[in-house]
């Protein structure tokens, strides 16, 4: 049976829906056979399947209780009207024909009161459904539904509301509820938009909990802009597999800005233990991380933890560091690195070691410095190499350079070393080598000295002390020194000096005109005009102070850049500590303007404008915040760099060389080379 009723009408329009009946599910209980059958292409044969009842044998007669099933269905909406209306005033513009007449106003009917019921009921569940948004003082949303029935599992009910304040502002607020044997949950929000702030608050929480799965879940979300833009974030997780697996994952989030700085953190946690065969098991895992960033500056941090363990087998241990720093007079960048491992298997130890590495570089204008370490020691019963250790540097600047290599490495109970290094300085240049071996030295009756006729064994006596299969250390070192010689050629530019300049005549290049003009011209997005000027090839001229024009940047819907004039100093020194004249060229330090930035309020499109105050404030008693970013400064530090203002050639100076080996029974040394006398050229040669 079922009906429908409808109606319009000055005040509401209204729609119903009602059906009922009965279902006989007698068919049910009437036996079934199925002969035996054999799959088609193949040679399966099922059973055959006799008296078999689905009212019986599926459950259904314990669940439905009877095959004489009704049912009952109702629906109902309605819309109740509003008689007030919305008026909003439309400029209109006409710029290629006249209109006699145009409408200046839109009206808008307010919105109504919606409701919305269902319901269903028969022997097995009962559904019930209520949704409502009315427009009143508040903009309501309401919606409720639930379930019922002989069943458990089934049964559920899920209610919301949410409503919309217009007064003083706007302020959306939700909540939300759900609850079932298997599953729980609420969230509840707000949102609050004012002239002069904006604030917001989100807290959702949840349960799980079935045979295998236990698992409890909240998160918090808060933000405002009351002194600051602030926004936090916290998720708590707690979980529990049917015993065999429990655990925790904790995250925080933090942002913070203002006009003049951002900052934003953010950390995690987690854990988890548990049993597998009766062998226990756990991990833990952890991070950080972290950005500053202002004018000046941007600092960032990363930080990595985490650990597994499974006892009596194996157990690992990470740890990861990483931070930055970036001004603009330097760079520095810091990596640790760090692992510890162990592994055994019934009782015996496979392997057990730790890794570490280190890195960090420093790099500003006219310097840098680097350096990198990595030692690995891994002990195993099937690996030649216990231990392993590098390490390489890197320090340079405009007077000094030096890089080094060292390394280390074990290979059972031998051990080698091996040094490098090479460095530049004002006075020499030299190359430094030095190696290390903690071996049987067996191998020294293969190495045969053409200059004594015998093998390096005999020649240390090695057989008086010791015997090939006994470990013995051996050092051996070499260095290669050149000195550099202070005199030599000079050539130096021809130059005039001026009360303002410095010019360099006589400039001859046949491939090019003498000179060439560049034009005025206007640099875009920008009010800097260049003027002209004019290249002369046949001199080149050096202008003591030259000032740069002072300009501002334009970008369309960006604040606007303002670059201040900066005089470049140049200075002319002779040779006094330099072996050459050279022109030492200062920027001094300077700053940069970025003004005061609004963002706008309106919009335009072609001939059509849009005012977002005014949709706002048909909306609501409310006006946008106006959002200012303040006049920020830039600062440029000074740069002074050097130019050579001519070409030295030095003379030969001296390149020496020596040689050293140590061990327990002999130490030697060799040394040979070549010095510049002036008027003769003096070597030498010296052994101990």
């Amino acid at each position: 049976h079922q009906n429908f009723s409808a109606g319009n009408n000055e005040n509401s329009i209204e729609a119903h829906i009602g059906i009922n009946g009965e279902a006989n599910l007698d068919f049910l209980n009437i036996p079934l056979t199925i002969p035996e059958m054999t799959l088609p292409y193949t040679t399966l044969t099922t059973p055959q399947v006799k008296d078999f009842s689905l009212w019986e044998k599926t459950g259904l007669k314990d669940f439905l209780k009877t095959t004489k099933q009704s049912f009952d269905l109702s629906v109902k909406a309605q819309y109740k009207k509003n008689k007030d209306k919305h008026i909003i005033p439309i400029p209109f513009y006409a710029k290629d024909f006249q209109v006699l007449s145009t409408p200046n106003d839109i009206f808008i009917p307010a919105m109504g009161n919606i409701t919305y019921d269902f319901s269903f009921k028969s022997g097995i569940i009962t559904l019930n459904t209520n949704v409502g948004l009315y427009n009143q003082s508040d903009i309501v949303a309401y919606f409720l539904t639930s379930s019922s029935s002989v069943t458990d599992a089934l049964q559920y009910k899920l209610e919301g509301t949410s409503s919309l304040t217009r007064k003083r502002g706007l302020k959306l607020a939700t909540a939300l509820s759900l609850s079932n044997k298997f599953v729980e949950g609420n969230h509840d929000s707000t949102i609050s938009l004012t002239k002069k702030n904006m604030e917001a608050s989100v807290t959702t929480s949840a349960k799980v909990q079935i045979p295998i799965l236990r698992m409890k879940f909240k998160q918090e979300l808060n933000g405002n802009t009351k002194s600051k833009p602030t926004v936090s974030s916290s998720i708590e997780l707690m979980y529990d597999l049917n015993s065999t697996a429990t655990g925790t994952i904790n995250h925080k989030l933090n942002l913070e800005s203002l006009t003049s700085y951002f900052y934003i953190e953010s950390s995690t946690k987690g854990d988890i233990k548990g049993s597998v065969l009766s062998i226990e098991y756990s991990g833990t895992i952890a991070s950080e991380a972290s950005t500053y960033l202002n004018s000046k500056s941007t600092r960032s941090s990363v930080k990595l933890q985490g650990t597994s363990k499974v006892d009596g087998i194996c157990n690992l241990e990470v740890k990861e560091n990483i931070a930055g720093e970036v001004t603009l007079q330097r760079i520095y960048a810091i990596w640790e690195h760090n692992t510890k491992n162990y592994l055994q298997l019934g009782g015996f130890i496979l392997s057990s070691g730790e890794h570490t590495s280190k890195a960090n570089l420093v790099l500003s204008p006219w310097k840098i410095s680097a350096f990198i370490q990595v030692h690995e020691s891994q002990p195993h019963s099937l690996l030649e190499i216990n231990y392993l250790g590098q390490e390489v540097s890197l320090h340079a600047n405009t007077e000094n350079q030096k890089i080094s290599w060292k390394s280390e490495v074990q290979v059972h109970s031998q051990f080698f070393q091996n040094n490098i290094q090479i460095s530049n300085g004002h006075e020499e240049t030299r190359l430094d080598i030095a190696s290390s071996l903690k071996v049987s030295p067996w191998f020294l009756k293969d190495i045969v000295l053409p200059v004594y006729d015998k093998s390096l064994w005999d020649l240390l006596k090695l057989d008086v002390t010791t015997s090939i299969d006994t470990k013995q250390y051996l050092h051996a070192s070499a260095a290669f020194v050149y000195t550099k010689n202070p005199n030599g050629y000079h050539f130096s530019f021809p130059l005039q000096e001026l009360a303002d300049k410095f010019i360099i005549p006589r400039l001859n290049l046949s491939d090019l005109n003498s000179s060439f003009v560049i034009p005025t011209f206007q640099v875009p997005f920008t009010d800097l005009q260049v003027p002209s000027y004019t290249f002369d090839f046949s001199e080149i001229k050096i202008y003591k102070k030259l000032s740069t024009l002072p300009f501002s940047l334009y970008i369309p819907t960006l604040p606007k850049v303002k670059f201040p004039q900066v005089d470049v100093l140049t200075k002319y020194s002779e040779p006094e500590d330099s072996l050459i004249p050279f022109f030492e060229v200062t920027m001094p330090a300077s700053q940069l303007t970025v003004s005061q930035f609004t963002f706008p309020e309106s919009f335009s499109a072609d001939s059509a404008v849009g005012y977002l105050n005014e949709v706002a404030s048909k909306i609501a008693d409310f006006e946008l915040p106006a959002i200012t970013i303040p006049e920020q400064t830039i600062e440029i530090p000074s740069l002074t760099f050097s130019v050579p203002a001519g070409i030295f050639i030095p003379f030969f100076g001296g390149l020496t060389a020596h040689f050293g080996v140590a061990s327990p029974m002999y130490n030697g040394t060799w040394s040979a080379g070549l010095k510049n006398k002036g008027e003769y050229v003096e070597t030498f040669l010296n052994a101990t």
